[in-house]
């Protein structure tokens, strides 16, 4: 009795986030994702940011192009530990879910272990921007997650990077310095850099556009890892 409740429970989640997906293309998505001019879903760059003032950073230092802001309303629940019907309540996993773009329709809510079809994604490829802090780690293990445990394929598909964005950073001659620590900065910094102007990144809505768009914007300068599957 209690498995045909929680059934029907997550039957009604999965119903009303459909619907929110249907009428959300242009209602509900501009107050949680920051939309990309690009018609192109391939081309398209999806950043999960922290709160609003990392979101307000983030829209003046990426590309409008194709770069898009998924802005986080909160801490994602833990998809390892809680039921999937609880999963899909979260209000930040529902944003996650509409702003990848994957299909409601094909997630088997009677199966053992549910899966995401990841096809026709509105996304190309998903980066994860969160805090060079603990609770900026948390909230990259509890995106992972729910990818890991529901979405997989995105992983298999190499489409899911974490930032790897430093906690102290300089910019001189236009060129940027980071590391975990003022002194490892301070130790690769060239000759004539001040290091009194070394920065510790709070919050990423606490830098500079030009700052943020070198570590997580710019193609050429930002330093990525690529989530990828576990091997045997």
């Amino acid at each position: 009795r209690e498995l045909n409740k929680g059934r029907e429970a997550l039957a009604k989640t999965v119903k009303a986030l459909a619907e929110t997906k249907k009428s959300g293309r242009g209602a509900v998505l501009p107050g949680i994702l920051t939309t990309s001019n690009t018609k192109k879903p391939e081309e398209r760059e999806l950043f999960v940011v922290e709160g609003d003032s990392a979101s307000g950073s983030c829209k003046d230092a990426r590309d409008p192009h194709y770069q898009e802001i998924f802005k986080c309303k909160g801490k994602p629940v833990n998809a390892m530990t809680q039921t999937l019907d609880r999963v899909l309540a979260n209000e930040t996993i529902q944003g996650f879910i509409i702003s990848i773009g994957l299909d409601l329709k094909s997630l088997d809510v009677k199966a053992a272990h549910p899966k995401f079809d990841c096809k026709n994604l509105r996304v190309g490829k998903i980066f994860i921007l969160a805090d060079a802090d603990d609770d900026g780690y948390h909230i990259v293990v509890l995106l992972l997650s729910f990818i890991f445990k529901y979405a997989p394929e995105l992983i298999e598909r190499g489409l899911v990077y974490i930032v790897n964005a430093p906690l102290f950073n300089l910019i001189h001659n236009g060129k940027h310095y980071g590391g975990p620590s003022r002194e490892a900065v301070v130790s690769i910094i060239p000759k004539g850099a001040k290091a009194a102007s070394i920065q510790r990144a709070k919050g990423w809505g606490e830098v500079s556009p030009e700052l943020l768009e070198m570590i997580a914007f710019n193609p050429d300068t930002r330093k990525l890892i690529q989530v990828k599957p576990c091997s045997d």
